[in-house]
């Protein structure tokens, strides 16, 4: 799933007699969303293990499990906001940045 799209969705399929009901919950948790699984902002937080739960009444829940990788290219975490360092000639500041991507890149520039 690539990072920043507008909108995924998942949908699980299952049948049953009787049909069985079906909801998505993130792993080894116990939220539950309705089928399809959708996001309407794909950000790196949705990455991780899904899984897919079908229950019919009588019979022990079936479930399958999805991994959803978000990918994007780097971006700057808080970008649009702009900061100001200053200090008195011959100190130190430490500056810093996150880089929020996936895969990770193998360097970081800083220019000025």
């Amino acid at each position: 799933v690539l990072y920043d799209d507008d909108s995924f969705s998942l949908e699980c399929l299952a049948e049953g007699n009787p049909q069985p009901r079906i909801k998505w919950r993130r792993k080894d948790t116990s939220l539950y969303w309705e089928n399809p699984l959708r996001f309407h902002k794909v950000h790196y937080n949705v990455e991780g293990m899904y899984q897919c739960v079908a229950a019919s009444d009588g019979f022990t829940p079936k479930t399958k499990d999805v991994f959803i990788d978000v990918v994007g290219k780097p971006h700057l975490d808080g970008e649009e906001e702009r900061s100001m360092v200053s200090a008195s000639e011959g100190k130190t500041v430490q500056l810093s940045c996150t880089i929020v991507a996936d895969p990770l890149p193998r360097s970081i520039e800083w220019t000025w």
